[in-house]
């Protein structure tokens, strides 16, 4: 965004090609190249069977890294080639998209995350039933994303989700950059600026927000609702805007210059203004309309957004009035129509101490390997950097003397942190403040290696050196979980067994997190919490960290089967080896204690292996103890249950992933 034909001016003219110097492709071109080659052999030296507590990170061989550097390192030096047709940053955008987003699909089997899988199970449910439920779940009061799902397989002759999800993070992804790339260009009609943003946007998106989920299409139409605002309803402030405008130039000792805080100024003339607040109307009817779909889709979003307009409006940047106020009506009377529900089941505020809010964790944090830590540390050090570094290009910015470009930026970039006043989102509140924050500290760190000083050259080598650690940090943030995100086929097979052949009314129980449930069409036919929810042994504090030395006792199994009976007098317990690697990384049992307890259980009379694969065990909890030795016992699924030795799973060993000391606290994710 621009506020002075003399400051479009001298962004325009940098951007020129030198006489007789046209930008040279064919370099980059062979850089790319290179890198993807070197990407592509690397695929087949990843092995993601046999992962640490580092995740992906102990796996990621010498050619992976090397195409990284080569992209991130080109890509800084692109965005400083002059001209603005042939841009090669484009090239390494792209190649850079691949490496970071594309790794995991391509050298996993299945879906990574366990928790996309309830989200499967949703849209499967709708497929089969051609309707929501409201008393099932949140899900089906906030039916947008699985609907449009749903109509997508059946328009695309798609089964079931299965067959894409892997690939949403790569597709999704690419979006977003496409629309950082072109909310940037709104905000400052600069190329080399877009890019720029575009490219630290790519490199530092850690949180992991864009694979199978409502959050993903949810993020998506915010993004292009920003553009729309930026482009068409933003108009000089008010007097309180003025008076803000004001006081940030006296901070940043700078003289204040007006103008409009849109790149796009309207040309004088009567017929002009008229055709601008008819574009106006039009685009803000289209971001209502986008905002409606965002409010059905995710719950906390839309507050988000809404933050964001309250700020605009109070400093008189947002125009038509009526925009942010139709938004909050419709926000909340959704809210109201649910508020029962989720006041019963979640609460509408969690407290209004914004650092209690931002510090919640996700789950207990008091046992983390030295892997997990590491990898926590390296997330915190990345969202706090990208912070600093946005603010102190928003400094830079007021210092040039734009302050109302800068002061409109900030209102967005601010605006998600309020949210921080009422929720803690159940421990993700600080990654959906740094998520929503990210497009605008991007354009910030723009103003950091963009304009007359530093000189260009000393700007690239900054920029490559700063791109280089981010992207560090956010490998290291993100596939340092892969161990615990990472979902075998035979998990997903053995899940697909349980919904297809498990008993109505029965509760799902895990031994720990990690287990790809809620996968089935019907899979609100197991009871727990929240009538669907499913319940872990590791939430109660009676099973969390203990060790069953020297084995269970037929307390610790009694323990559990009355764990159990809360919700149902039948039930399943599941093992699995993504449970185990949660469990080595978090230290939910210490010392070999859940190899002890699924031997317990194993062993139990009250339990029977009714299914098992080299990566699940699934035993099911009889209303009465199981037959005596000899003749195997009748199944209530209606088939013979082999005798556990006969199983491939190995249920008498100890499980192979399963370390004996592993210690440690519970990752930032």
């Amino acid at each position: 965004m621009t506020t002075t034909s003399q400051t479009t001016r001298a962004e325009t003219v940098s951007l020129q090609p030198a006489a007789g110097a046209p930008a040279r492709l064919w370099p980059h071109v062979a850089v790319v190249a290179a890198a993807l080659a070197l990407w592509l052999v690397s695929l087949r030296q990843i092995d993601v069977d046999h992962l640490g507590t580092v995740g992906l990170l102990s796996a990621l061989p010498v050619t992976w890294w090397a195409s990284l550097a080569l992209l991130v390192g080109g890509l800084a030096f692109a965005t400083a080639e002059r001209g603005t047709r042939r841009r090669p940053a484009i090239g390494y955008l792209s190649g850079a998209l691949l490496v970071l987003y594309a790794t995991a699909p391509l050298t996993e089997t299945v879906p990574r995350y366990t928790y996309a899988y309830k989200h499967i199970g949703v849209t499967q449910y709708i497929t089969t039933h051609h309707t929501v439920d409201r008393s099932i779940d949140i899900y089906h009061r906030w039916p947008g994303f699985f609907s449009f799902s749903a109509w997508f397989d059946g328009v695309a002759g798609i089964a079931s989700p299965l067959s894409y999800a892997a690939w949403s993070e790569f597709v999704v992804s690419a979006l977003w950059a496409v629309l950082v790339f072109v909310l940037a260009r709104e905000v400052t009609s600069s190329v080399r600026l877009a890019e720029i943003a575009c490219g630290v946007f790519v490199i530092s998106n850690w949180i992991g927000q864009s694979y199978y989920s409502p959050q993903a299409l949810a993020y998506t139409l915010t993004l292009g609702m920003y553009i729309l605002i930026y482009r068409y309803c933003l108009g000089p402030p008010n007097r309180l805007g003025l008076r803000l405008e004001r006081l940030v130039g006296r901070l940043a000792t700078v003289p204040v210059r007006t103008g409009s805080p849109s790149p796009h100024p309207l040309p004088p003339g009567v017929g002009n203004a008229r055709a601008a607040r008819r574009n106006r109307d039009r685009a803000a009817v289209l971001v209502l309309a986008l905002h409606t779909v965002v409010v059905a889709t995710h719950q906390l979003t839309p507050f988000l957004s809404l933050l964001i307009m309250a700020l605009l409006t109070l400093a008189g940047y947002l125009r038509p009035l009526w925009l942010p106020a139709a938004a909050a009506v419709i926000t909340l009377l959704y809210l109201l129509s649910n508020f029962g529900f989720v006041q019963d089941n979640y609460g509408v505020f969690s407290g209004l101490n914004p650092f209690t809010n931002a510090s919640a964790a996700l789950a207990d944090v008091t046992q983390l390997s030295p892997g997990k830590t590491w990898v926590g540390r390296a997330a915190l050090s990345l969202t706090l950097l990208i912070w600093l570094l946005g603010f102190a290009g928003l400094f830079r910015r007021l210092r040039q003397g734009q302050v109302r470009q800068g002061l409109c930026l900030g209102l967005f970039l601010v605006g998600p942190f309020l949210v921080l006043l009422g929720q803690s989102y159940g421990g993700e509140i600080r990654l959906r403040v740094f998520l929503f924050s990210l497009p605008w500290c991007c354009i910030a760190i723009g103003w950091l290696f963009t304009g007359r000083r530093p000189s260009r050259r000393y700007a690239t080598y900054a920029l490559a050196a700063t791109s280089a650690f981010l992207v560090l940090l956010s490998v290291i943030s993100s596939f340092g979980l892969e161990d615990v995100n990472h979902v075998r086929p035979a998990e997903v097979q053995a899940s697909e067994w349980l919904y297809q052949n498990g008993t109505p009314g029965s509760v799902l129980m895990l031994s720990g997190p990690g287990f790809p449930s809620r996968l089935g069409a019907d899979y609100e036919k197991f009871v727990g919490p929240n009538r669907v929810d499913v319940p872990d042994l590791t939430l109660a504090e009676g099973f969390r960290h203990q060790t069953f030395q020297p084995a269970p006792t037929s307390r610790d199994i009694d323990d559990v089967i009355e764990a159990m009976q809360v919700y149902s007098s039948h039930g399943y317990l599941v093992f699995s080896t993504t449970q185990y690697a949660n469990n080595r990384s978090y230290g939910l049992f210490l010392n070999g204690g859940m190899a002890r307890l699924e031997q317990g259980v194993a062993r139990s009379p009250r339990f029977q292996l009714v299914y098992g694969n080299r990566d699940a065990r699934i035993y099911e909890l009889s209303d009465q103890p199981a037959a005596a030795d000899g003749a195997p016992a009748a199944s209530p699924l209606g088939q013979q249950v082999p005798d556990q030795k006969s199983q491939t799973a190995p249920v008498e060993q100890r499980p192979r992933d399963e370390p004996t000391d592993d210690r440690g606290r519970k990752a930032d994710h």
